[in-house]
């Protein structure tokens, strides 16, 4: 939820003589508006939303037995169900046949509706006001949310699931270590079927921090609503990955930087014939690509150096749109010899993007684990400025804007992808891995390249 919208609400409820709370609680006990689901924001002319009669407004929740997540749609057969809640709060449903619905939307995580509803948490008037302020400051203002948190639990509130999960993602959005599994026992104790808000959030959680048990665990309680495929569970049959502690393998990487390579990067010996060095970049600096075509980079890990942090920090501008294309920068870490991921699905050992959509706006996609399964997050916090025709909606450029940041880390046998410090995807990959290298695709997009790094890292024994 941007600033901007909070603002509005705000003014909108101050202006009407109800207050902040009392509002988040009309639409919770009021209406049937989803904590978590599909926001529709436009409809294709001449769809099957549109014969339908589903409006801008109304949120998508369900389809036949599959929750309704983020880019995760899954459509089989020749009809399904679909559940939906009408703009103002009434559910409904309605038959929608194979193909597209016709439809461009964006996920919604409101976990105070799900509290004031009474789905999630402790209900108490005495810290009510006190959790809402929280539960809205849990995805854009973590550290805030924590701080709020912490005054909610001096206030009595018990060590319940929502405590856990809390926790768990405010420490996830600054950069911190977290634990999903504790946040997903302290759920599944509490909830015989798991609330779709929690279902979604956990999974994104372990995603994000190696907890492949959790991640088999959700799988297993629903496969139909998880995102997580048959081939992660074959490759983790296959690797027998480890349970570890909670750790940050970026924070990691800071303390054991050896040497900076960059300086000595190559081309991989089985380079595309459109790549460029890596080293025509860091001379450029800054480079404009049109939607529908692309510039790629790629350079070798050096022999002998297994463990590894590469770190790209680049002001993004969006200047083009595409019908087709998308306007992105991917940074793509994959196993260059066919000998050392023989067995396993896919070379691909992280792949991390930001990017900007036509219709949805900006998006992190993530890849990785040794699968080609993609995972998408709208990301409307990384706040990408575009610049199109009259058209379009123009978000202008702010100078005083950081860089963003894309990090890919390898230790041992697991890698982390990471955007400006949060990290997206932490998974486990084969040990037997030699030969690896990187490529940066970018489309659509200027770049403007203000720091690049490659550093070996110091074993953890020494």
């Amino acid at each position: 939820m941007t600033a901007r919208f909070l603002l509005l609400l705000i003014g909108a409820a101050l202006s009407s003589g109800i207050s902040f709370c009392e509002d988040w609680k009309k639409i919770a006990r009021e209406t049937d508006e989803p904590a978590f689901g599909l926001l529709i924001e436009q409809i294709i002319p001449a769809s099957q939303a549109e014969q339908l009669g589903l409006k801008k407004g109304d949120f998508l929740l369900q389809l036949d037995e599959q929750q309704l997540r983020g880019w995760g749609l899954k459509r089989r057969g020749d009809e399904q169900a679909l559940f939906y809640v009408k703009k103002g709060g009434t559910s409904d449903f309605a038959i929608v046949k194979s193909g597209k619905i016709g439809v461009y939307y964006r996920e919604v995580f409101r976990p105070l509706v799900a509290y004031l509803r009474g789905e999630i948490g402790t209900p108490s008037d005495t810290w009510e006001e006190a959790v809402t302020d929280v539960l809205l400051d849990l995805h854009d203002n973590p550290a805030e949310a924590e701080a709020g948190w912490n005054e909610v639990l001096e206030m009595g509130y018990p060590a319940d699931e929502m405590d856990a999960f809390v926790r768990a993602y405010v420490r996830w959005r600054q950069g911190k270590p977290f634990s999903a599994k504790e946040a997903f026992d302290k759920v599944v104790q509490e909830f015989e079927v798991l609330p779709a808000i929690y279902f979604a959030k956990l999974e994104d959680l372990a995603y994000a921090s190696n907890q492949t048990e959790v991640l088999r665990k959700l799988h297993e309680l629903d496969g139909e609503t998880s995102l997580i495929g048959a081939k992660y569970l074959e490759i983790w049959d296959k690797l027998k990955p480890e349970v570890s502690a909670p750790r940050n393998l970026l924070a990691l990487a800071k303390e054991r930087r050896a040497e900076d390579l960059s300086e000595r990067l190559q081309m991989p010996d089985g380079a595309s014939k459109s790549a460029r060095p890596i080293q025509q970049l860091l001379d450029q600096k800054a480079i404009r690509v049109s939607a529908g075509q692309y510039r790629l980079h790629q350079f070798r890990v050096p022999k002998g150096v297994g463990d590894f942090h590469c770190s790209f920090a680049a002001h993004i501008h969006c200047h083009e749109h595409s019908e087709r294309w998308a306007s992105l920068a991917r940074l793509l870490l994959y196993a260059d010899s066919k000998e050392d991921w023989e067995g396993f699905p896919s070379n691909r050992l992280a792949r991390i993007g930001i990017g900007d959509s036509m219709k949805n706006g900006p998006y992190l996609r993530l890849e990785g684990g040794m699968t080609s399964y993609s995972r998408h997050y709208e990301a409307r916090e990384l706040h990408l400025p575009v610049t199109l025709d009259e058209k379009r909606v123009v978000r202008p450029r702010d100078e005083s804007a950081p860089p963003h940041t894309l990090e890919i880390v390898k230790i041992g046998d697991e890698v982390s992808a990471y955007c400006n410090g949060i990290c997206y995807l932490h998974l486990p990959v084969a040990k037997s891995i030699e030969t690896m290298a990187f490529s940066l695709h970018v489309s659509g997009l200027e770049f403007v390249l203000t720091d690049f790094g490659f550093w070996s890292l110091e074993p953890a024994n020494k």
